[in-house]
């Protein structure tokens, strides 16, 4: 979810119905045994969410009921909270994530700093 969320930041999920999601909401849900939090994108034709991480080119495969875990109400960086709605600069920075993988590892180390 880079830039939004960077490795290493904890994030709060809430628990509400996947019904009441809304486009631009970043949601939790597990599958295959691994996390993932992503940002919804709309829903399919059977009420499944869309979502796909901000940086990545493709989005996810619709996410069932059994997979949704929550929204994510709070994220913390460092103990300081972080804003989730995307500025300019953030949608910016994720199209050039789409685009490189270099830009991603290069700003991965420096907000691990």
């Amino acid at each position: 979810m880079l830039p939004a969320i960077c490795p290493g930041d904890e994030v709060e999920i809430q628990s509400c119905e996947s019904g009441k999601c809304a486009f631009g909401d970043v949601v939790a849900f597990s599958r295959d045994g691994r996390l993932f939090v992503h940002r919804v994108i709309g829903r399919d034709s059977g009420g499944n969410l869309l979502t796909q991480g901000d940086a990545l080119l493709a989005p996810d495969a619709p996410v069932c009921a059994e997979e949704y875990l929550g929204k994510v109400a709070d994220v913390q960086r460092n103990g300081q909270a972080v804003l989730m709605k995307t500025s300019w600069r953030q949608r910016a920075a994720a199209a050039l994530f789409r685009r490189s993988g270099t830009c991603a590892s290069v700003f991965q180390k420096f907000a691990s700093l």
